[in-house]
């Protein structure tokens, strides 16, 4: 049988609503699915605790190479109720990892860059979920790899460092004919 594994990567601190996370894998998982947690902070004791009898749950820790739980992800959840720039989730876009994020600004960006590749999930969802949660979540999970490919590229053409240093280099150009004026 075909075991999904979701991913979690951030700092296990109440901001990034870790336990919502979870409790939204615990609503749309399978019966083979794994919940890899990626991270370190000051909810780790207790959220290992709460959750220590269930074998679909792995708190992980910090972990210096995590481009191996990206090459293995089905799926990428964010419930932030904050963010700068979500590194984890350009991350995970960057491997073509669908992501299941919460309704906040920089999420809502990348949604109208990558649409294919992102849900949105409110703390309702979570609480009361519909049908429509689960056509979502499975219509994601489901993507071909020619679409994961394309999220990828997607991603890269974006937020990739040859595009980020062309940003820059304008912006220098900009700064300098302002000055020169």
């Amino acid at each position: 049988k075909e075991v999904r594994k979701f991913l979690i990567v951030g700092n296990l601190r109440p901001l990034k609503n870790i336990d919502n996370g979870i409790k939204l894998f615990l609503k749309i998982r399978k019966s083979h699915d794994i919940l890899n947690i990626l991270g370190d902070g000051p909810l780790r004791v207790n959220l290992e605790h709460d959750y220590a009898d269930n074998k679909h749950i792995r708190f992980i820790g910090y972990e210096n190479d995590i481009g191996k739980y990206y090459a293995e992800a089905s799926c990428l959840i964010s419930l932030s109720y904050s963010e700068g720039m979500p590194n984890a989730v350009l991350e995970a876009l960057s491997w073509g990892i669908p992501c299941l994020l919460s309704p906040i600004p920089p999420h809502c960006e990348l949604r109208k860059i990558i649409p294919e590749a992102i849900s949105t999930i409110t703390d309702t969802m979570i609480n009361v979920p519909t049908p429509n949660l689960l056509l979502s979540v499975e219509h994601l999970l489901n993507m071909s790899l020619d679409s994961k490919l394309s999220i990828s590229s997607k991603c890269n053409d974006h937020f990739g460092l040859e595009r980020l240093s062309e940003d820059y280099k304008m912006l220098i150009r900009d700064i300098k004919d302002e000055t020169s004026h």
